[in-house]
């Protein structure tokens, strides 16, 4: 409706409907009066802004699409109760807007409707509310808390309340069921927030760079979060990316995937729950998570199995994820014959590692950036080490690779810098590139002329044959 009377404003010539004393613009349109516009030479001086509730006795009802934007020095602005309708992005850039009553009648607050208003302190939603659109709050820094409405079932869009940086407390109703896409994205200052059952579906990295949100439950009624909407019982990445200080995640909801990446960041982090219902689980989940200590999962999972806090597959012949602050000496169980993708990725307190003759490869980023490890064992049943396996494994000294390494993927052992030498046995036949770039104390690779080398740089390369 609000794109049919901006149409008419665009064609309007009849200037009675135009009111030059006011401060504002206005057309009227079947016996109802819609604000159009501040008028342009006040624009950026005007502060305090009273709406009638009727002009010429004819009710004002609606706020057409941009009505107030970028009058940046409006402080307050009173609006009647006969408002029905405030359109998008009507007090976007109202820098100093700090306070404001939205009319009991008003139905929806649309996308970008406050978009930036930096100043912005205290806003009352009315029960009438039934949804909050697109980035409708993204930017409002000043703004500490809010009460959705007990009749709200989306709030939509993306980044609904993103870079809201004061925002300490907001009350989500029971009758939500969706929750947009980056809908909290770096509010800084949120510590916690309560997620009601009726909800459904959540949006790509509802929770990104929350810094200071500390513990948070999934509830049963989620069947997707971070993903789109087509695939269900999902949970996907970058979920909880940039939350340092969250210490606890519970996880009850339907969920049967969860893709790669869905916990990096979460330095805090020291136990998560995952539910019997995944079947799925991707790659470096709990990338940078310093401080976790245990990966707990429902004994009654068909797929994945948790044996003293690390996570396995059902059959306990992969591994998928040891936590990064659990001991600094580990012996892989002898039923394992694959050590999964990131598997170690960053576990910073691993200093030991023994692999045993069950395993036959080491996937990529196994052992990516666990720089305390000094020492590992392969077992003579390895065939392939993957790429980026052990990269930035800065104070890894020694590695005997055995005879039984066909293949060493790219960039396996960058920045190994405290590596010295190292011996190639004749059955490798690609070392792939960068595989031991930036090693800057490794002097010496000994290797057989056949070996496949995709680059060496400056080292120096003894053939043994």
């Amino acid at each position: 409706m609000l794109k049919y009377f901006e149409n008419i404003i665009k064609s309007l010539k009849q200037k009675k409907h135009i009111e030059k004393e006011q401060l504002f613009n206005f057309i009227i349109h079947k016996n109802e009066v819609y604000i159009t516009n501040v008028k342009n030479n006040i624009k950026s001086k005007i502060t305090s802004l009273i709406i009638p509730r009727e002009i010429n006795e004819i009710p004002v009802t609606t706020i057409v699409k941009r009505a107030f934007e970028g009058c940046v020095n409006l402080k307050n602005i009173d609006l009647p109760e006969s408002i029905v309708e405030i359109g998008e992005s009507s007090f976007c850039d109202c820098k100093s807007l700090e306070e404001i009553i939205i009319p009991k009648s008003v139905k929806k607050i649309e996308n970008h409707l406050f978009l930036n208003c930096v100043n912005l302190k205290n806003i009352d939603l009315p029960e009438s509310v039934v949804e909050i659109g697109e980035s409708s709050f993204r930017g409002c820094k000043s703004l500490e808390e809010i009460i959705i409405p007990k009749m709200v079932k989306s709030i939509g869009g993306y980044s609904a309340f993103a870079n809201c940086s004061s925002l300490k407390k907001i009350i989500i109703p029971e009758s939500v069921t969706y929750l947009g896409p980056y809908i909290f994205e770096y509010c800084t200052a949120l510590e916690e927030i309560s997620i009601p059952e009726s909800v459904i579906s959540i949006g790509e990295s509802p929770f990104k760079g929350c810094c200071n949100l500390k513990e948070i439950t999934i509830p049963k009624s989620v069947t997707q979060i971070g993903v789109h909407p087509k695939y269900l019982y999902n949970f996907g990445r970058d979920i909880f990316i940039g939350c340092k200080n969250l210490r606890k995640i519970t996880i009850l909801a339907s969920i049967t995937d969860i893709w790669n990446d869905a916990f990096v960041g979460c330095n805090s982090l020291e136990e998560i729950s995952i539910p019997e219902s995944v079947t799925f689980i991707g790659d470096n989940l709990f990338g940078n998570c310093n401080s976790l200590k245990n990966i707990m999962i429902s004994d009654s999972n068909l797929k994945y199995k948790s044996i003293d806090g690390v996570l396995f597959d059902k059959d306990l012949k992969t591994i998928i994820a040891y936590p990064n602050a659990k001991n600094h000496i580990y012996s892989i169980p002898s039923s394992v014959n694959s050590i999964g993708i990131s598997a170690f990725s960053s576990c910073i307190n691993l200093e030991k590692i023994t692999i045993p003759n069950s395993v036959t490869s080491i996937n990529n980023m196994a052992f990516f950036g666990c720089k305390n490890l000094t020492k590992i064992i392969i077992s003579s049943s390895i065939t392939t080490i993957g790429d980026y396996a052990f990269m930035h494994c800065s104070n890894l000294e020694e590695i005997i690779i055995p005879s039984s390494v066909k293949t060493i993927g790219i960039h396996a052992f960058n920045h190994c810098s405290k590596l010295k030498e190292i011996t190639i046995p004749t059955s490798v036949n690609y070392i792939g590139e960068g595989a031991f770039y930036l090693c800057d104390n490794l002097s010496k690779i000994k290797c057989s002329r056949k070996t496949k080398v995709s680059q060496f740089g400056n080292i120096l390369i003894e053939f043994f044959d």
